[in-house]
């Protein structure tokens, strides 16, 4: 195992797991959706798209305790005792075993919580892809003095997104500091694809297919052109926009016209986007976490999926606009899980009617925003006019493939300084256009406050 600049490799802990449940089951529509076509676990580079974690573990536990914890987790969750076989890139059912183990790789640091090394850390053991025969889940433990202070993982994308992976992180650290702790039960993979089989399931399918084939064929939007080849590989364009005024003005706007902050966002966005294109509406692949249900919530599983949203930007005024937003996400967000089969279908069949590709490759994703920081960040018109003045934009284009052939609006946070993100290989967006939609929103926003 390499060590990090800052980190130390000390040891390798195998933790033995023994469960009652073992056997196979269908890929979920949203694992046949991933490893179909969003990611390739298999393969080395971060371009597998392997989600990575880090997790702080509180109340200076012993390492047993922690290992402990890691093998219960382990043993409550199907997706990590599973093995993914595939023949080439083409995935088939997984198979859960009921004994096995997992390891964890010990580093030590000279103090806690390094964020940078711990970013490095876990991008390093995300790098590799996973074998046939590999656990979908690596574990390390950071210490100082001998004591954990911080929990990294990586994960294949079959076994469990990145909520998921929050679900495991925050599940050791709470067994950690109290092996009596209670955790919620949530639906294993194996459930969900039964519910999916379900008379129940294919009913849901059909409705979300309903939507889907009404989205595609009443806001169809340009095709993207391909990605721009240079001696290097794929050009990758990105750019990120920092700000402490983003907050602010979105919580004052989200309190004023009685929206969600998501919806405010995806309003100011839409704007920006449809003002670029010359569009009347915007239809965007909005990102779903799909675990509105009690059964959902806590589940070790692949449940994110992506659900097309249409947006009407002629509204004048911003308030509407953000009303209509709210109100597009809502009726979107029901149908968040779609079965792969019936939407390639649809697809073919919407394609067809418009004589050219009728495929979306508009991805919004706006991952969950925490109303007290929200709150916290509170500040006048006046102020949020003064902090708007330090946004900073920051081009971090590259070379290699990401999200091939899309366009990605991404809110990584939104708190003290909120960071938005545009990125894409499609030579239709260089980086300078990508930099003029993200001020765009900007200027929304603040016009609006």
């Amino acid at each position: 195992m390499t060590t990090t600049t800052t980190l130390r490799h000390v040891a390798r802990h195998e933790i033995a797991f023994a469960a009652e449940t073992s056997g196979s089951h269908p890929l979920t529509w949203a694992q046949r959706f991933q490893l179909g076509q969003r990611c390739k676990p298999h393969v080395d580079g971060l371009g597998n798209v392997n989600v990575r974690m880090v997790w702080p573990l509180e109340g200076a536990p012993d390492l047993a305790s922690v290992t402990r914890a890691i093998g219960r987790v382990v043993e409550r969750s199907e997706s990590l005792r599973s093995r993914y076989p595939r023949v080439g890139d083409v995935y088939g059912d997984p198979v859960v075993l009921a004994e096995g183990s997992v390891t964890a790789e010990q580093y030590a640091a000279e103090a806690p919580h390094d964020t940078e090394a711990l970013r490095d850390l876990a991008e390093l053991m995300a790098k590799p892809g996973f074998g046939l025969d590999d656990p979908p889940v690596r574990f390390a433990v950071v210490t100082v003095h001998d004591t954990p202070t911080d929990l990294v993982l990586t994960l294949h994308h079959g076994a469990a997104d990145a909520i998921g992976a929050e679900v495991i992180a925050r599940h050791v650290a709470r067994l950690a500091a109290d092996p009596e702790a209670r955790l919620r039960v949530s639906w294993q993979p194996r459930e969900i694809a039964a519910y999916e089989q379900s008379e129940a399931g294919r009913a849901y399918a059909r409705d979300a297919d309903a939507h889907d084939r009404a989205a595609l064929a009443d806001a169809p939007m340009p095709l993207l052109a391909g990605p721009r080849e240079e001696p290097a590989g794929v050009l990758y364009h990105f750019v990120s926009l920092k700000s402490r005024a983003l907050a602010p003005a979105i919580g004052l706007l989200a309190a004023r016209h009685r929206v969600t902050a998501a919806a405010v966002l995806l309003a100011a966005y839409s704007r920006a986007l449809a003002e670029h294109g010359g569009l009347d509406q915007c239809a965007v692949n909005l990102v779903a976490s799909n675990r509105q249900t009690p059964q959902t919530r806590e589940s070790v599983a692949h449940l994110v999926g992506v659900v097309l949203c249409a947006v009407d930007v002629r509204a004048q005024e911003f308030g509407e606009l953000c009303r209509a937003a709210g109100a597009a996400m809502l009726r979107a967000l029901r149908y968040g899980r779609r079965d792969p089969e019936l939407f390639t279908a649809s697809l073919d069949q919407a394609s067809a009617t418009l004589g050219r590709p009728a495929t979306n490759a508009y991805f919004v994703n706006i991952r969950p925003i925490d109303p007290g920081r929200l709150a916290a960040a509170a500040a006048e018109p006046a102020e949020i006019a003064a902090l708007a003045a330090a946004s900073e934009l920051a081009d971090i284009s590259g070379h290699g493939e990401v999200y091939s052939g899309e366009l990605t609006f991404d809110v990584w946070d939104v708190g003290e300084t909120s960071a938005l993100t545009l990125g894409t290989d499609s030579s239709s967006y260089d980086a300078p256009a990508l930099a003029a939609i993200l001020r765009r929103i900007e200027t929304v926003l603040y016009a609006a406050v």
